[in-house]
């Protein structure tokens, strides 16, 4: 009879380590992510880490560039075939530890609508109604768009309509994306849209409002988007054109004239009578822009960093190596705002979009 002899590697290899480096890495790659927002020249970025009770943004930042991302198809696509390398070097840079990311793109870019749908209908007679729907919307093929859809909270239980926000997205413009950033470094795990993002960030940062509805106001030339929620739920999306060059107080103009009237339609539409309790504004233009905006409107701008926590900065201690120990004067310190936050919203939101999917 022959023996069959096995000869165990354990003593070659520890696998225990092994095990502890996997475990490691699957935290990392299921803990960890990228979120990536472009706007106007600047590429802005934040890596978010999820805890056991909370999240993290251990790094984030801004990138200029000489391209320009805006409103255009055209001209977007004429510029990102740059961003692969602009990604890349900030991975580098920044010794990102994330395995994968989440883009942010411009609102203008897309098309969002909030619609309802029967509450009982077919896979089939959904997927009809949600083309018909966004056909109304665009000018071009429906088939020219990547369409996603959201289920919303029912209007009750009872109720025989559903509502749906419809996400369209440029067809062209995604297969292009993808095919730049496919050779990036670490994994693309999607392509989401701004005022989403936002949401996102509002949702992990504010507590609920019991003073009316919260307007998020994506606000920038070319297009505002409002997102009107009842607590956390989007209950209406309403949108308003500006010209390209407007300033921010030209825009804050405008939105006091357009929330009247977003609430007026949203209130006609739902028969209900809310009132509106506070605008948080979204967007690099959010910190120049509040100035112009009513008051009555209670409004602020968005700060991602309100309840995630970041990296605490240098201490800037003052040395009082030549002053006299007996020197009662003591000389008044100017007084420092805090920084803006604002437009690391986005980014920040495309980050936990993926650790809370």
């Amino acid at each position: 009879m022959s023996t069959l002899n096995v000869q165990s590697d354990r003593g070659i290899l520890d696998h225990d380590e092994i095990d502890r480096e996997f475990s490691e890495k699957k935290a990392l790659y299921e803990n960890t992510a990228l979120g990536i927002s472009l706007r106007g020249q600047h590429i802005y970025f934040a890596e978010v880490e999820k805890g056991d009770s909370e999240f993290y943004a251990s790094k984030f930042g801004m990138i200029p560039t000489t391209m320009k991302f805006g409103s255009g198809i055209e001209g977007v696509e004429k510029n990102v075939s740059d961003l692969y390398s602009y990604i890349n070097g900030g991975i580098e840079d920044n010794a990102i530890q994330a395995k994968r990311f989440n883009l942010s793109i411009n609102t203008q870019l897309t098309t969002i609508h909030k619609t309802y749908v029967e509450a009982n209908c077919t896979e089939d007679e959904f997927e009809s109604f949600v083309k018909w729907e966004i056909g109304k919307q665009i000018l071009d093929e429906v088939d020219q768009f990547i369409v996603n859809t959201a289920n919303l909270r029912s209007i009750s239980d009872e109720s025989k309509l559903d509502p749906v926000l419809i996400v369209g997205i440029r067809r062209r413009f995604v297969e292009t994306l993808s095919q730049v950033l496919e050779k990036v470094k670490i994994n693309l795990a999607g392509i989401d849209v701004d005022i989403l993002c936002s949401h996102a960030v509002y949702e992990m940062n504010y507590d609920r409002y019991p003073g009316g509805m919260t307007a998020l106001v994506e606000l920038k030339p070319g297009a505002t988007t409002i997102l009107l929620c009842d607590d956390y739920e989007v209950e209406h999306v309403y949108q308003f054109t500006t010209t390209s060059k407007s300033s921010p107080q030209k825009i804050a103009s405008l939105l006091n004239r357009h929330l009247d009237n977003a609430m007026e339609v949203y209130n006609q539409s739902s028969q209900k009578n809310l009132a509106l309790g506070r605008v948080i504004l979204c967007n690099e233009f959010a910190a120049s822009a509040l100035p112009f905006v009513d008051a009555r409107f209670n409004p602020s701008a968005i700060n991602p960093f309100a309840k995630i926590q970041i990296p605490k900065p240098f201490a800037n201690e003052e040395s009082t190596a030549n002053k006299n120990e007996d020197d009662s004067e003591v000389e008044p310190k100017e007084e420092v705002p805090p920084p803006d936050y604002s437009p690391f919203a986005e980014c920040v939101g495309a980050a936990i979009k993926i650790l809370t999917a």
